[in-house]
């Protein structure tokens, strides 16, 4: 493995090894994409393993983006190794170039209140405000009061029929 930077005067971060199973990233130079397997990761970077060929383009470019586990990350090169495998390349995280999904939200959705049913006095309104409604449709309350009609019209017209 590679030894990770040393930063000023805060410790080294630390490395973890890649499970093999999920070890696939894609290295994109350009327009150009090549896959590699990432040995493993810090908090500062990744050290992925190529092929000689794949290693020298990737050496020679000055801008490279690496695919992994659902983030994309801008990054530049440190150092290379060369062993048995291939070529072990060291690089750092640049940028954030990860897109962050922002939550769909549906109108009707914003119109259903949202309270705790607990600790939320608008909770205790709704109540109330139901028990009036019923209240005033209600056949004996609601016809001396003469709202039983206009209530139950309100009610039938909100309401589909069969």
């Amino acid at each position: 493995m590679i030894p990770a930077p040393e930063l000023d005067d805060r410790v080294a971060p630390w490395r973890c090894p890649v499970n093999p199973d999920i070890a696939d990233a894609v290295v994109r130079i350009g327009r150009r994409e090549f896959v590699v397997k990432v040995l493993d990761t810090s908090r500062v970077g990744f050290t992925i393993l190529v092929g000689t060929v794949i290693a020298k383009r990737i050496l020679a470019a000055k801008k490279s983006q690496i695919f992994y586990r659902c983030e994309r990350w801008e990054v530049a090169t440190n150092a290379s190794f060369e062993t048995e495998d291939g070529v072990e390349i060291a690089m750092t995280r640049v940028r954030d170039l990860t897109r962050i999904k922002s939550p769909r939200s549906h109108w009707w959705l914003s119109a259903v209140p949202r309270f705790n049913a607990q600790s939320d006095p608008t909770f205790l309104f709704y109540v109330v405000l139901a028990i009036i409604l019923a209240s005033l449709s209600l056949p004996g309350i609601g016809d001396s009061l003469g709202t039983a009609r206009y209530v139950q019209k309100g009610v039938k017209t909100i309401l589909p029929s069969h």
